[in-house]
């Protein structure tokens, strides 16, 4: 399976509120690290984009595997999060979400953040935040800061 590219969500597509209900499904799927404490409650919730945020697809032979959400903290900070299909491989979104931080400082973005909790639920996402070069800040709280060319 190979990595084939980034879909920008467009919530009014009926094709893509199909794929947002999708992606519920895989939330749904691990509730316990999708969606106790995020404020979406229910299937329609996903149809709507969270405030000051862009969402992609991610994409691998053609379908989606993830759904990669940047939400604007300031200017150049965003907080990321990521659902990923539990069926999901591993190394073609590693290869993806490299690449997403490749190009983004070309966007204007120079620092992303993650939560996540000190549950075992997470201990897979803290694992990928520490191959993707986030640096732990805190208990929960992880950190990646980038530069054109590279990240630090």
């Amino acid at each position: 399976m190979t990595f084939t590219g980034f879909t920008r969500v467009q919530y009014k597509q009926p094709l893509h509120k199909t794929l947002l209900a999708e992606v519920y499904r895989w939330a749904m799927a691990r509730s316990e690290a999708y969606l106790d404490e995020t404020g979406y409650t229910t299937r329609e919730s996903f149809f709507e984009p969270p405030p000051h945020s862009v969402e992609f697809f991610v994409m691998v032979e053609g379908k989606p595997s993830a759904l990669l959400t940047f939400i604007r903290w300031g200017k150049g900070v965003f907080q990321v999060g990521l659902i990923t299909d539990p069926g999901a491989r591993l190394r073609p979104l590693l290869a993806a979400l490299r690449d997403v931080r490749a190009w983004l400082p070309g966007c204007g973005a120079s620092e992303l953040w993650v939560k996540l909790p000190l549950r075992s639920c997470y201990d897979a996402a803290r694992k990928l935040a520490a191959k993707l070069g986030f640096n732990q800040i805190n208990e929960t709280d992880w950190k990646l800061e980038l530069t054109h060319g590279n990240t630090k």
